[in-house]
């Protein structure tokens, strides 16, 4: 009876240890007391040894805007080394700094599979990304809650989302299923209703700009367009209709992309807000997207700018 007693206190001790590694390792996202909640975008920086300058960059950015959240919207790989992977996001472990990911078109073709590549990264230390439900295209699709301080329910959420992988059948990568547009419906009218009916407010994030964002480029005026458009939007393989599911669902407001190297403007189109980062790789200058939502979180403000490596602060675009 004692060795029984011995052996279950022993369990479950067990589980509260694997219980605290878990909260450690999976925080909830909180605003700050004064109310904002923000965010660095670290778009493409297709890091392998030699390209250090990246790092120091990212280094600076992470002291000056100490975020809440750091988002690595997809092509960090470019090596077939795991130590260039492991600098990339040890600038965040060493800080305590909690980070996230959506994968790129080119994050596979290096040492890891998509799979193994999104499992290695959800292992990792402050990683709070997740490798989503199986069998609904790609690897990396999930929703972050945002909670306000001592409130149990979200009041904003972080949707990201694989939209660069290959599937069966097509030779080229780009790609939103039909059964990742139902898995986001069914998140998004779960959120709405247990938010007495209302959308609860959210942004996205993913790896390729949707067909969408031409329209920004092409009509500058009319989309209010901040920013420069240096090379052509490198689209996917079909427009699958995900600006469409967001207008339909009335909660993702602002989506954030990368991809497009010479490109980081931002524009609205009927009511949402699409935009790039600033990318780590062929360009001059290369910078950080930097997002800050605030106000009455049923209601919030997003302002958004871009940090360079210069320490300039340009481009600052706000979002009612």
């Amino acid at each position: 009876m004692i060795k029984y007693l011995i052996k279950r206190v022993l369990v479950i001790a067990l589980l509260v240890e694997v219980a605290i590694m878990v909260e450690v390792q999976k925080p909830s996202l909180q605003f700050r007391n004064d109310g904002t909640f923000k965010i660095a975008q670290i778009a493409d920086p297709h890091y392998s040894e030699g390209k250090e300058h990246r790092l120091k960059f990212i280094n600076e950015m992470l002291d000056i805007e100490k975020p809440d959240l750091v988002v690595y919207t997809g092509d960090f790989v470019n090596s077939e080394d795991v130590k260039d992977i492991d600098a990339l996001f040890d600038l965040c472990i060493s800080r305590k700094q909690l980070w996230t990911f959506t994968l790129g078109n080119h994050d596979d073709e290096h040492a890891f599979t998509r799979e193994r590549l999104a499992r290695y990264l959800v292992a990792k230390p402050y990683c709070i990304g997740e490798i989503g439900p199986e069998n609904i295209g790609g690897y990396g699709n999930y929703v972050l809650e945002v909670k306000n301080k001592g409130v149990e329910k979200p009041s904003f959420l972080i949707y990201c989302f694989d939209n660069s992988y290959q599937p069966a059948g097509f030779e080229a990568k780009g790609w939103v299923s039909f059964e990742q547009l139902s898995w986001y419906r069914a998140k998004s009218a779960a959120y709405t209703a247990a938010n007495d009916g209302s959308p609860l407010p959210a942004i996205a994030f993913f790896h390729i700009p949707m067909d969408e964002y031409v329209w920004i480029s092409s009509n500058p005026e009319k989309s209010k367009m901040l920013g420069d458009k240096g090379e052509k939007e490198c689209l996917g393989v079909l427009n699958s209709g995900l600006f469409q599911t967001f207008h339909d669902c009335k909660d993702v407001f602002a989506t954030f992309c990368g991809h497009d190297h010479l490109n980081d403007y931002i524009g609205e189109y009927y009511g949402i807000t699409l935009a790039y980062g600033r990318s780590l790789c062929q360009i001059e200058v290369i910078g950080s997207r930097i997002i800050e939502i605030s106000g009455d979180p049923s209601k919030p403000r997003l302002k958004t700018w871009l940090h360079l490596v210069d320490g300039s602060i340009v481009n600052e675009y706000i979002i009612p």
